[in-house]
């Protein structure tokens, strides 16, 4: 190993005793081996500290917080303790695959303007069995605006180029454990980014990280990111039910019932006017997103539905306004079963 390596791979770990030790071997098995890895031991107070030292490899340096102090303070100390040109990140219960370290320094290398690069991954429970991926599809151009609605940057799968970095705290403890979500949308409003379109790491969900508090925690967290970018806007008037609103159905969570559509697509123009205003991110990209959010719950509003008079007034009425988020096949082919609907009802009504 070089007295520099290229990359520092960040691990933090507290009481990882489980996981960490197929961690650390996918960073050692990786195919690019101009690295140092750097883990930070919170305070562990299991068998953590035993299974790393199990390890002699060179490249392994151990960093120790004696007094826990949560995760986004510890990854601060890797970053202060890492030397590398990059940053890669991995957490002490996921997996790298063989060839991700490889693959993100040979973009960044190539693309000397990018701040961070991560990529798809495979999600896999507490005994390594895949149980689903997660595979982001944005364009670069697309990153920056929807990082607006929701994190689609998974931390164990990034790599960051440490001299973009701030200066002081890039993870602020104020958004645990949404501090990689803040960071992100901190280095977007500067740099570019990239996807690669692969898996590059498992990640694993176990009983700690699904706890039904930690989940609470998180959405609050990431509810307060949002508001940060609204008020951004100048939508400092926005509620946290408003808010939860537009989470709702980023995350899937939502119904066809025409208050919901109603008070979403109220929501989505106040948006849609604020960014042309303010001009932060490109319009057409920025309302791309927000039409295809929409398209989520149309579908079941109008399945819902008896097409027929005030179905073609929520195509273009400014209740719903249906018609500003539907494809253009889409929206013709509702039209036509709305006319189709109402004229075959108007002519039941009248042989009565």
């Amino acid at each position: 190993m070089k007295a520099t390596p290229l990359v520092s791979v960040n691990m933090p770990v507290y009481n990882g005793e489980r996981f960490i030790k197929e961690a650390i071997e996918s960073i050692l098995a990786q195919s690019f081996a101009d690295f140092e890895l750097v883990i930070v031991n919170d305070g562990s107070t299991d068998n953590t500290v035993s299974i790393i030292g199990q390890f002699n490899d060179p490249r392994i340096k151990l960093v120790h917080n004696k007094n826990k102090t949560g995760l986004a303070h510890v990854r601060n100390i890797a970053l202060t303790n890492s030397i590398g040109k990059y940053i890669a990140i991995l957490d002490s219960d996921d997996v790298a695959f063989p060839e991700r370290l490889q693959l993100q320094v040979d973009f960044l290398e190539k693309n000397e303007k990018y701040a961070l690069v991560c990529g798809g991954i495979d999600i896999i429970d507490a005994e390594g069995n895949i149980t689903g991926a997660e595979a982001y599809t944005y364009s670069d151009d697309e990153i920056g605006p929807a990082l607006f609605f929701h994190n689609c940057i998974a931390q164990s799968s990034v790599m960051l180029r440490k001299s973009m970095l701030p200066s002081t705290e890039p993870y602020d403890p104020a958004f645990p454990p949404s501090e990689d979500y803040h960071l992100w949308i901190r280095l977007s409003k500067k740099y570019p980014m990239h996807i690669i379109k692969k898996p590059l790491i498992k990640y694993r969900k176990h009983a700690f990280n699904t706890s039904s508090e930690r989940k609470e925690h998180t959405d609050n967290m990431v509810s307060k990111v949002l508001k940060l970018q609204c008020d951004e806007l100048g939508l400092t008037y926005l509620t946290k039910d408003d808010l939860g609103l537009i989470l709702a159905l980023v995350y899937d969570c939502y119904n066809g019932e025409r208050a919901f559509v109603a008070s979403l697509n109220k929501l989505y123009q106040e948006i849609i006017k604020a960014n042309r205003k303010h001009k932060r991110y490109p319009a057409p990209i920025f309302e791309k997103l927000i039409k295809g959010y929409m398209n989520k719950t149309l579908p079941l509003f109008f399945v819902r539905k008896r097409y027929g008079s005030q179905e073609l007034k929520d195509l273009f009425g400014t209740s719903v306004n249906a018609a500003f988020y539907l494809p253009a096949g889409r929206l013709v082919k509702l039209i036509a079963k709305c006319m189709i609907y109402y004229k075959t009802r108007r002519l039941s009504n009248n042989n009565k």
